[in-house]
C-alpha cells in the first residue's frame, strides 16, 4: 500500500507541475498577444507620423496628421485584437491534437480487442 501512495503522490506532484507550467504559458501568451502587439503595433504606427520631414507629411495640416494617426491605430488595435484570437486559436488547436490523440489510442486499444 506504501508503493500506491508513493506512486499516487509521485503523479499528484506532476500534475501541480503540469498545472503551473500550463499557467504560465497562458500568462505569457495573454500578456504578448493583448500587450505587447498593441505596443509594437502603437510604435510602428507613429513612426511615420514622427518623420515630420517626410514630403508628406510636410503639406498636411495637423487635422490631417491627426486623421491619419486615428485611422492607423484603430487599424492597429484591430490587428492586435487578430493576433490575440491567433494566439487563442493555437492554444485550441494544441489542445484538440491532444484529444485526437487520445482518440487514435483508443481506437487502436478497441481494434487489439
Amino acid at each position: 500500500a506504501d508503493w500506491v501512495e508513493a506512486s499516487f503522490g509521485g503523479l499528484e506532484k506532476h500534475i501541480r507541475a503540469v498545472m503551473h507550467f500550463r499557467f504560465g504559458v497562458g500568462m505569457i501568451d495573454t500578456v504578448v498577444a493583448k500587450y505587447m502587439a498593441t505596443i509594437v503595433g502603437y510604435y510602428i504606427v507613429s513612426r511615420p507620423l514622427l518623420n515630420l520631414s517626410d514630403a508628406k507629411h510636410m503639406a498636411a495640416s495637423h487635422k490631417d496628421l491627426q486623421e491619419e494617426y486615428y485611422r492607423s491605430g484603430r487599424m492597429m488595435l484591430q490587428m492586435a485584437q487578430a493576433v490575440g484570437r491567433l494566439v487563442l486559436a493555437g492554444r485550441e488547436l494544441t489542445r484538440l491534437a491532444g484529444f485526437t490523440a487520445r482518440v487514435d489510442d483508443l481506437q487502436g486499444v478497441l481494434e487489439e480487442l
